[in-house]
């Protein structure tokens, strides 16, 4: 199967499952909002009316589903229905994003597979009972932030890991158990360090200061002949290091 033919024929998948995601939720568009939903639906009207969240109208949970609500009525008007229909168009993206981070991992057929347990999973609790509960609209950044992220390990690129941390942080502001990706983000910046300092210390001579070796502390003196010989020992490792650590980069992106 040529390389476009089978773009296609992946492309026409994911649409299907978008499809049934669409079909399963459409007899459910007047089913009325339940108590959180009102909430948003009501702090959106109240925005919309100029008002400010906690400060002149106030819930505990975070703001981006309040202004996602009040867009949402802005264009599309304040029936139950349209904030319906809303919610399973913004799921729809949800899927998407799952699909696309299952591809890059597992490949189309696991991509597949990822985005229809997602769809079935989501039904029961976002279908039928609370569809627009913060959770659900999370979900949709979470997926987005470790997508960026892990194009980012993969090219190299600065801007996607400035763009993971930046939907990590839309994703706390969704919801506040969305802070774990950002402490993921986190973890992963730590490791570099540490990681880093265990190599220093091992492997590039970190331990060995310049000068102050050992036999020079006991005496009391600095050889110049010890800064030299270390100076030079650091030196050339590391130029061994950056060549070897360059030949992995490229091989590795010559291979994707």
């Amino acid at each position: 199967m040529t390389p476009s033919r089978a773009r296609i024929r992946e492309a026409l998948l994911l649409a299907a499952i978008l499809l049934v995601f669409w079909w399963t939720r459409w007899p459910f568009r007047d089913a009325v909002l339940i108590r959180d939903e009102g909430e948003y639906a009501y702090i959106g009207q109240r925005i919309l009316a100029g008002e400010v969240p906690y400060r002149d109208v106030y819930n505990q949970k975070t703001p981006f589903v309040f202004y996602a609500f009040a867009a949402a009525q802005a264009f599309l008007g304040p029936d139950v229905s349209s904030l319906r229909l809303f919610g399973s168009a913004y799921g729809l993206l949800s899927t998407s994003a799952v699909y696309l981070v299952a591809r890059t991992a597992f490949g189309p057929v696991g991509a597949a597979s990822a985005a229809l347990a997602f769809t079935a999973m989501l039904f029961d609790q976002a279908g039928i009972l609370h569809q627009a509960s913060t959770e659900y609209f999370m979900l949709l950044w979470l997926a987005l932030g470790v997508l960026a992220w892990g194009r980012a390990v993969r090219s190299g690129r600065p801007w996607l890991l400035a763009a993971s941390g930046a939907l990590a942080g839309i994703a706390f502001q969704t919801k506040q158990s969305g802070a774990v990706l950002l402490l993921f983000f986190l973890a992963e910046w730590g490791n570099l360090y540490v990681i880093g300092a265990i190599v220093t210390t091992l492997f590039l001579g970190g331990w060995y200061v310049p000068g102050l070796s050992l036999d020079a502390a006991r005496r009391g003196a600095v050889v110049s002949d010890d800064v030299r010989a270390t100076a030079d020992y650091r030196r050339e490792l590391l130029k061994v290091y950056t060549r070897r650590v360059g030949q992995i980069a490229y091989q590795r992106a010559r291979g994707s």
